[in-house]
């Protein structure tokens, strides 16, 4: 297995001179692209379709090391992976068709959960599935959408309503060119301004083929499934970027002549900042890496990726706040760039579940009410 710091020499190495100058979609799409060359973003996807076969320890490397660079880059890279989740539950002929150009870099994906009234509540979305013989049609509209603009594909959930029944959710695999498919509008997210955000709309019924529905799978399952595995984990990894990021600028700023001028390193309340900074690190890191180890051993550890979310989010913006405080009133400066971290760590709380729904599955788990997920 590689280790942390060959990823980073990676990442810097394709990453580290760029930053979004003016349009995140064109700024998301040269990103993406990059990523597929590298080979990151099948990076645990088996050999046999066209990814890399790497661990999933690995995969968190790759995204750490990128947030590390620019955590809107972290963002990016995380979101082409997370992207191919939904396809690790396709049968094999659904995964030898689309996850070869999506390990490649030639099609980019995105993963369509999220709506405008029901938000993350999966279980209340409002997008409708019509089952046809040959073709479904799709109505509705997903929101909150990375890669909305730039997707060549997109995996999508949808209700399939029948009040005989009761309601089916599907997942079906989306090209970006079909029928009555448009991408709507975008947003600008502070301390992310490199990421393409918006909405995917499913106008007058876009039109699928049945070939891409997922059918033997529940749509939810397949969810919530993606969102744990991989997008928990992915956005944990997001947060150790910044929170080396934050960091660096620290002891870089210590070493400066301004620094050693006011010998700060040997002052305790410094050191006690320092400390505490070090701790979080050591902390999240370590419950990052056993959760993504648990996932490589085939037993994934559900309670501990969600701990591993909350914790490193948390320890984040703790973390940008208190190197913050040791640079005093330059902290706080812009050209630091610790205020686009601590805005990075803000905007990286709330998907893939926030800390209140993460604190209420682990009360779960410890009442014995947990429902695993599982792997595909």
């Amino acid at each position: 297995m590689k280790s942390y710091e060959i990823f980073l020499e990676r990442a810097t190495e394709e990453f580290g001179n760029m930053s979004c100058k003016e349009s995140s979609i064109e700024f998301s799409r040269e990103v993406c692209r990059i990523v597929g060359r590298m080979g990151w973003a099948g990076l645990s996807i088996p050999v046999d379709f066209g990814g890399a076969g790497a661990s999933h320890v690995e995969r968190l490397f790759s995204i750490q090391a990128s947030s590390h660079c620019d955590p809107s880059i972290g963002v990016l890279v995380q979101s082409v992976q997370l992207g191919l989740a939904v396809f690790l539950n396709a049968s094999k002929e659904q995964k030898q068709e689309w996850l070869p150009p999506l390990c490649s870099g030639e099609k980019i994906s995105s993963i369509c959960l999220t709506e405008p009234v029901s938000g993350s509540n999966l279980a209340k979305m409002e997008t409708r599935i019509l089952k046809g013989a040959m073709e479904s049609s799709l109505v509705g509209k997903k929101d909150f959408i990375v890669n909305s603009h730039i997707a060549d594909v997109h995996g999508v959930v949808a209700r399939n309503v029948n009040g005989s029944v009761g309601d089916k959710f599907f997942a079906v695999i989306v090209p970006a060119d079909s029928r009555n498919i448009q991408a709507g509008n975008t947003y600008l997210l502070p301390g992310l301004e490199g990421v393409n955000i918006g909405s995917v709309e499913f106008v007058d019924g876009c039109s699928v083929t049945n070939n891409n529905i997922l059918s033997d799978k529940d749509g939810l399952e397949v969810a919530h499934r993606s969102i744990t595995l991989f997008g928990k984990l992915n956005l944990a990894a997001v947060a150790l970027g910044i929170q080396q990021k934050a960091l660096d600028i620290t002891k870089a700023y210590l070493r400066s002549e301004t620094g050693k001028l006011k010998n700060l390193s040997q002052k305790s309340a410094i050191r006690g900042l320092l400390g505490n900074v070090n701790r979080r690190f050591v902390i999240s890191n370590a419950a990052c890496v056993s959760a993504a180890a648990s996932l490589d051993r085939g037993t994934p550890n559900e309670p501990l990726i969600l701990a591993a979310k909350t914790e490193s989010v948390n320890s984040a913006i703790a973390t940008v706040v208190d190197c913050m405080n040791v640079l005093g009133a330059r902290g706080g400066l812009v050209e630091t760039g610790l205020t686009d971290l601590l805005l990075a760590a803000a905007q990286i709380q709330y998907p893939a579940g926030t800390a209140s729904v993460n604190n209420k599955r682990l009360a779960d788990d410890c009442l014995g009410a947990y429902r695993e997920v599982g792997l595909w």
